[in-house]
């Protein structure tokens, strides 16, 4: 057993330096922390101010509102989309389900002798192989709500957290 290697030493200055990162991540971590929540309070009092408040000075800083589009949750909107049988309008785009039936789809056109049987075992690799997935996009909900096919409800329901619109904060 030669190839054994002596177990690494940790010198005192690699233990200073792993000390100090996890020191630094902590302090990072509640810093990170009580960011959100001034900024869920700054944004409870004055996310409802016109628009032409901002951008405003306060003290040093300037402080800017913005919006931002929310992220659709695609098993929500699935759900919500389904319940109202809207699915079949939205395009979809393909997910490889099984590589191995993908594989033998391509191994079976190689062989390219088409009698009905070969086509009819090709067809069916070829479904087993690909699934075809909804692509549902915030501008298809926003299209079915302008419509009054989704409720306001329903349509806020296909965002994560319920939110269609994100208002953000800037303080620089």
């Amino acid at each position: 057993m030669g190839n054994e290697r002596p177990e690494p030493r940790v010198t005192a200055e690699l233990a200073q330096a792993v000390t100090r990162l996890g020191y630094l991540r902590r302090q990072l971590k509640e810093l990170e922390t009580e960011e959100s929540l001034l900024r869920d309070r700054i944004l409870s009092e004055i996310s409802l101010w016109p628009h032409r408040s901002f951008p405003m000075k306060v003290g040093t800083f300037e402080v800017r509102l913005g919006e931002r589009k929310g992220r659709v949750d695609a098993q929500a909107a699935y759900q919500v989309l389904s319940g109202q049988r809207l699915l079949a309008e939205v395009p979809t785009q393909p997910d490889i389900e099984d590589v191995a039936q993908l594989d033998a789809l391509g191994h079976g056109l190689a062989r390219l002798t088409m009698p009905e049987v070969t086509r009819s075992q090709l067809v069916q690799l070829y479904q087993g192989a690909i699934k075809w997935q909804p692509q549902i996009s915030q501008e298809m909900l926003a299209t079915f709500q302008d419509q009054a096919r989704l409720t306001l409800d329903q349509y806020r329901a296909c965002f994560k957290d319920g939110k269609p619109i994100i208002v953000t904060l800037t303080v620089r």
